[in-house]
């Protein structure tokens, strides 16, 4: 996509800082993949509702019950994702999970990932668990999340145990990940049990999968607060727990929210078994790019998100299995070599060279293929249109001659990272900003 005489005499006009220039007057890119934005637009609901996000990280006791029995918690992921919807107009409780394998594009974050796996992308717990977050609320459209509480497996057994446990129905039989077998019907399960029915995925032998593990995770949160309702005590033993500074804990609520949950309680006392409601943004699990992902159900999405907030969302971008496929076909490929393209530009112009005309005219022509690259790329990704994808293969191309072009003729020492160096796209640090294990 040319840009026309224009361009080429702002290029030509702005010499070696060329780049920089044109990359704010010229194009705006959107495509979070190349150009990650960690800004959300917020949408406004008719009612009120607080919204509290719960995950559970998939850490425990000497790693046995941690991701690929990891040692460090900053490795594992949020296996366990659900919004606590507290509508206060209509004294009603909504319980959304969000299944842990859901193709995400996080905010501020390059790449493509799992949801899980957001809290991987930060230098911190914290603020991977912030990322979580911000991945949660757009994929509700914009809804703001209020506050969050995250805890470890071991912290989990802990908060069982002292509510007292919870008489539950249990509807199937198995054998948990403690060893102990379970038959089908009512009993009460201590902090183990809980663990072992919400834990419960390749063992089950029912709904053996991660949305069967969701909605028995919404069924026992259900019973978990039932259980809190009928006996307020649980609750303070629960805040005894919390408090423990060696407990796997982590929250975002600040003093003056904790204040104003402190008067919630009355309203959540007078609920019951008919107040709550629980759903999931499931799709259908299948294997692309080369791993098992949940692609969301985009209408289920929408009428969910109706349902609860009473607002409607536009369709997620970017997250299909149609658009999988286009990646892992050719779009991959693309950003490898954008991005590569991306770091040698700033090699150059961090070399503070003068360029003769020559290579003047060749930085020219690296800058107007590069901003081609990404348009045919931008462009191919939003339509998945055979044509874009030709077209943008062939500036794909001839970016990378651009390239090379330079690189001679200013004598450059390196190599430009054209080549993938890894097997898999998404070991690529120029495809995903953050390398992760999603076991």
């Amino acid at each position: 996509m040319r840009r026309g005489l224009g361009l080429l005499v702002v290029l030509l006009l702005l010499g070696s800082a060329g780049f920089a220039a044109a990359e704010e007057a010229e194009v705006k890119p959107y495509n979070p993949m190349l150009f990650p934005s960690s800004g959300i637009s917020y949408i406004s609901c008719p009612d009120t509702i607080v919204n509290v996000l719960l995950m559970g990280i998939d850490f425990g006791t000497d790693g046995y019950w941690g991701s690929g029995y990891k040692e460090d918690i900053r490795d594992c992921h949020t296996d366990a994702v659900m919004v606590i919807a507290v509508n206060l107009t209509k004294n009603r409780i909504d319980l959304i999970s969000l299944p842990r394998d859901s193709v995400t594009i996080v905010p501020g974050v390059r790449g493509i990932y799992k949801l899980n796996g957001a809290v991987n992308c930060g230098d911190t717990l914290m603020e991977g668990l912030g990322r979580t977050t911000a991945s949660v609320e757009q994929m509700l459209g914009g809804i703001k999340i209020d506050c969050w509480f995250a805890v470890d497996m071991n912290t989990m057994f802990k908060l069982g145990d002292a509510i007292g446990g919870v008489d539950f129905y249990v509807d199937m039989k198995y054998v948990g990940s403690s060893g102990k077998s379970y038959v089908v019907g009512w009993t009460h399960l201590n902090g183990t049990g809980i663990m072992d029915y919400v834990r419960a995925r390749t063992n089950a032998t029912v709904d053996g999968n991660d949305l069967g593990r969701a909605r028995r995770q919404r069924d026992m949160m259900t019973a978990v607060f039932n259980q809190m309702i009928e006996n307020p005590e649980s609750a303070a033993n629960v805040l005894g727990v919390l408090g423990d500074p060696d407990a796997g804990f982590f929250t975002s609520m600040t003093n003056a929210q904790a204040v104003g949950f402190a008067m919630l309680l009355p309203m959540l006392m007078q609920l019951d078994e008919n107040s709550f409601a629980s759903y999931s943004l499931d799709g259908k699990y299948r294997t692309a790019m080369g791993y098992n992902f949940t692609f969301t159900d985009q209408e289920h999405r929408a009428e969910v998100i109706q349902t609860v907030y009473g607002v409607a969302v536009e369709p997620l971008p970017y997250v299909s299995f149609q658009h999988a496929s286009f990646l892992m076909n050719t779009g991959f490929a693309s950003i490898h070599a954008i991005t590569a393209a991306k770091e040698f530009m700033d090699q150059v112009e961090a070399m503070k060279l003068k360029f003769d005309d020559e290579q003047q005219a060749a930085w020219d022509h690296l800058v107007e293929s590069y901003w081609d690259a990404v348009d045919y790329f931008q462009n191919a990704e939003d339509t998945l249109d055979l044509d874009y994808t030709d077209r943008m293969k062939a500036t794909r191309d001839t970016l990378r001659r651009a390239g090379n072009d330079l690189a001679e003729l200013i004598g450059f020492g390196g190599e430009i990272a054209w080549q993938h160096t890894v097997k898999y796209w998404y070991d690529d640090p120029y495809i995903n900003e953050y390398q992760l294990d999603w076991r």
